[in-house]
């Protein structure tokens, strides 16, 4: 696994690329597997009204194959992508709004399964405590589980 970040005190940027080799359940099969995903959270603008506005962005890739004990191969391609933003009214209380998009792709000689695509529109209201820091120094989106 390799990882590359860039901090400073309103975003953060982090590459991360991994390769793994799974033959956790025999039955299921094993194989390799390649990730990649960029993260980038911040405040684009720190300055005037601009301040409040906090913005997310991430991108993955995933491609996987399976190969079972009967000689057949299961190949499994994803990816995904959020985009969202944070605009706050003051220091606890903001208004969140984003889109996220996923999609699958299998490919293999045996069963296979259907290809798979969603996209999520979101709106909402969202609480950030900075629990006593200022807070233009923690990134509101730095403890979202996207």
């Amino acid at each position: 696994m390799a990882r590359a970040s860039y901090d400073d005190r309103t975003k953060r940027i982090a590459a991360v690329f991994s390769y793994q080799y799974d033959a956790a359940l025999p039955r299921l099969g094993s194989g390799p597997t390649f990730r990649g995903q960029l993260t980038a959270f911040g405040i684009p603008y720190d300055h005037g009204a601009w301040r409040e506005l906090n913005v997310f962005a991430s991108a993955s890739g995933e491609r996987s194959v399976t190969r079972t004990i009967y000689s057949s191969e299961l190949e499994t391609k994803s990816l995904a992508a959020t985009a969202a933003a944070r605009w706050g009214f003051g220091p606890h209380w903001g208004v969140l709004a984003g889109l996220d998009v996923r999609s699958a792709r299998f490919d293999g000689e045996a069963l296979v399964p259907v290809p798979f695509d969603r996209t999520l529109v979101f709106v909402g209201a969202s609480w950030f405590e900075t629990n006593g820091r200022d807070e233009r120094t923690l990134v509101p989106f730095g403890d979202l589980p996207f």
